[in-house]
């Protein structure tokens, strides 16, 4: 219910600042500045107000509480996910259990929740998964687990080590068009030989004042931010463990380090070559992901933040619209809740993100050296 309640806020918004930007007629006049303010806080009212009811339905349930604790910034933490973790069998239980802690590590130290969401700079995860892990509390650490190999390194050694969960922000391996590529695509394509991949989105306009402008906090730009998503899908998809990068980028600072746009040229160890490129200044939101092999290919494609479509193509060119028992989208709140409970491993374990971050981090490299850099996993 908070995440609907997010919906309807945000529809609402969208829909008034359309008649704002149309022209259309409404029956008061008013300042736009304290206009849109008003909107996004009636979107974060929504999302409040829906959950607070989620946790008293909960209560009268009798079921037993996980504590969550949220350590992040903004509308994601504040009613998206916590709102989704509601809708899955949690709520808060206790005074200041529920409450938002300063994006640090130090802001852990007295909680004692269950469960921890990390929606904070990349740069920051590091220390908060491991203030976490630390104490045996599960975690959900949004995308990049972490900018540094060492670092991601030693995240893998400590999940895999221990008994709490560590599961990542890539919600591609919980999408039902992406697990069903990756489980077809031996059979419909053979072994990839050939892969492209493309997301392009609006994102320097509103993050270059942003955190995720400041290298510091972010770790670098599109790349590291929404391309770490396409990077994800096309090494897990595959399977395949990427050798070395070529990589040109477009950087939007003088010390090229936030870059809006980059194009990567990565090699698999089985030969497999892709093609990959990711633009943050461009109108629109779209991706694609193709894969070919010798009997055909796999397409994945969509347009902004919607379900994508799957297609797959015979070695004559014939494209079948693929069927499934569901298209049903498990969101990363249910997937995470479900690993805690039930003792399953996470869809995104810390070794797809050392994956990531190896790639990424050698990308950035061969754009600032121009030479093809090898992948350290």
């Amino acid at each position: 219910m908070g995440t609907l309640g997010i919906l309807l806020g945000g529809a609402l918004d969208q829909l008034l600042c359309f008649s704002v930007l149309t022209g259309s007629s409404l029956p008061v006049t008013f300042d736009l500045g304290l206009f849109v303010v008003t909107m996004k806080a009636v979107t974060l009212a929504f999302g409040t107000i829906l959950t607070w009811l989620s946790c008293r339905a909960f209560r009268r349930t009798g079921a037993p509480a996980l504590r969550a604790l949220t350590v992040g910034i903004g509308l994601l933490t504040a009613g998206a996910v916590l709102g989704g973790l509601l809708t899955c069998s949690l709520y808060v239980d206790g005074p200041g259990a529920d409450r938002h802690v300063p994006p640090d590590s130090q802001g852990l130290i007295g909680a004692v929740p269950d469960a921890v969401v990390i929606a904070t700079p990349h740069t920051l995860h590091y220390d908060q998964v491991v203030a976490a892990l630390d104490r045996g509390i599960h975690v959900l650490c949004e995308k990049p687990l972490c900018t540094d190999l060492e670092l991601a390194r030693d995240l893998v050694e400590r999940a895999e080590s221990g008994d709490p969960v560590l599961h990542v922000g890539y919600q591609r391996h919980q999408s039902p068009v992406f697990r069903t590529a990756r489980r077809r695509l031996p059979e419909v394509a053979g072994d990839p030989t050939f892969v492209t991949a493309e997301i392009t989105q609006d994102w320097i306009t509103h993050n270059r004042d942003a955190w995720r402008g400041d290298p510091d906090l972010s770790g670098g730009g599109m790349l590291y931010d929404t391309g770490s998503h396409l990077l994800d899908a096309v090494c897990w998809v595959t399977g395949a463990t990427p050798e070395s990068v070529d990589a040109q980028m477009v950087f939007d600072d003088d010390a090229d380090r936030v870059d809006r746009q980059a194009t990567l040229t990565v090699r698999f160890a089985d030969d497999t070559v892709a093609s990959v490129a990711v633009s943050g200044d461009a109108p629109r939101t779209r991706e694609h992901l193709h894969l070919w092999g010798d009997d055909g290919a796999v397409y994945i494609e969509g347009e902004g933040w919607d379900r994508r479509d799957l297609r797959f193509l015979d070695a004559d060119g014939t494209v079948v619209h693929p069927s499934t028992d569901s298209w049903e989208y498990e969101s990363k709140p249910t997937a995470f809740l479900k690993c805690i409970r039930e003792g399953r491993a996470p869809p995104a374990t810390a070794r797809d993100a050392l994956v990531v971050t190896a790639v990424t981090e050698a990308a950035y490299e061969s754009a600032r050296t121009g030479r093809r850099v090898d992948v350290d996993l």
